[in-house]
């Protein structure tokens, strides 16, 4: 038995300009938002916020997403293992094992028509469904913060050294006309 928990994100719209004469809402077709929403899903189910879930959950060590249950004979078969080495590449982590299963267990996609994005869970618990699309939305939103963050910082720091610019200018100016 599979149970799926759904949430919903909004994406909302951007186009602000910060930098003209007026903060006003750039015309955007509707292609471009489509887009823009499309793009923020992929973020969104990315390995990057999935794997932080996956860890922030500790799912390395869920026996839903791959994790062995513990036994007496685990210590010295891993020491074997190691010993005689893995034949192909390096073996799997508990993690990236549950990063596999975990993205197959995640949709995410657009509500027809609007900004909002249905993220999905399944898995074979009710709680733990509802826990992890919770987990993974926040993380989104953590991310996105930091990202629209960042993004206010640089372009504050811009708009400020431009107004010393300015103003340094202004001050070299008001010398020449009192010479």
């Amino acid at each position: 038995r599979k149970y799926a928990s759904t949430t919903e994100i909004l994406i909302p719209p951007s186009g602000l300009q910060v930098v003209e004469k007026e903060l006003t809402p750039r015309a955007r077709s509707d292609g471009a938002n489509v887009a823009q929403v499309e793009s923020q899903i992929r973020v969104m189910i990315s390995d990057h916020v999935l794997r932080q879930v996956v860890q922030q959950e500790n799912l390395g060590n869920d026996i839903e997403f791959g994790a062995k249950p513990g036994g007496l004979l685990d210590i010295p078969k891993s020491f074997v293992r190691s010993l005689l080495g893995a034949g192909k590449g390096a073996p799997e982590t508990k993690d990236e094992k549950a990063l596999r299963i975990f993205r197959e267990s995640i949709s995410a996609q657009r509500v027809k028509n609007s900004y909002v994005v249905e993220l999905t869970v399944l898995t074979e618990n009710a709680a733990k469904s509802a826990l992890l699309a919770n987990a993974v939305a926040a993380v989104y939103v953590q991310s996105e913060v930091a990202v629209n963050a960042e993004n206010a910082e640089r372009i504050s720091g811009s708009l400020n050294e431009r107004a010393e610019e300015l103003s340094q200018r202004l001050r070299e100016a008001e010398r020449k006309v009192e010479l």
